[in-house]
């Protein structure tokens, strides 16, 4: 559990490796499945990660299509536009890493490993995504 001077410690120290304080204010939380490996685990946060923004996007960009939809075009053809837009971002252009924590627990007869990042999104992303969209 994290008391609050906890996460201010994390927050300071953070900023001391030239993370804004931004970042740290809206970073999100994704958590990968405990794993075997400490590389399953950080394939699955990776995998957990761009399940996450892709879904973010999914829906930005249903709300970008119902707002910009030309008449002329048909829905249909402008969900799956925007469908096979999301389908191939690159994770990594739309968010940012603020913090990794990687944890191994020892049970014994084997360990397990889960990896956890911390994540934002630039100042300047969702308008380029949105350029990109459009």
């Amino acid at each position: 559990m994290t008391t609050p001077a906890t996460s201010l410690w994390c927050c300071l120290a953070l900023l001391g490796h030239g993370v804004q304080a931004q970042d740290v204010a809206d970073a999100v939380v994704v958590r990968g499945e405990t794993e075997l490996t400490a590389a399953a685990a950080s394939a699955s946060a990776r995998a957990r990660l761009a399940e996450h923004v892709r879904g973010v996007w999914r829906e930005r960009a249903a709300r970008l299509v119902d707002a910009e939809r030309p008449l002329w075009l048909p829905q249909a053809v402008a969900t799956a536009a925007a469908a096979r837009w999301v389908a191939a971002l690159s994770v990594d252009d739309f968010v940012r890493v603020v913090d990794r924590q990687d944890r191994a627990r020892d049970h014994g007869f084997a360990a397990s490993h889960q990896t956890t990042f911390w994540v934002g999104e630039p100042a300047d992303a969702a308008a380029r995504g949105e350029r990109s969209l459009r």
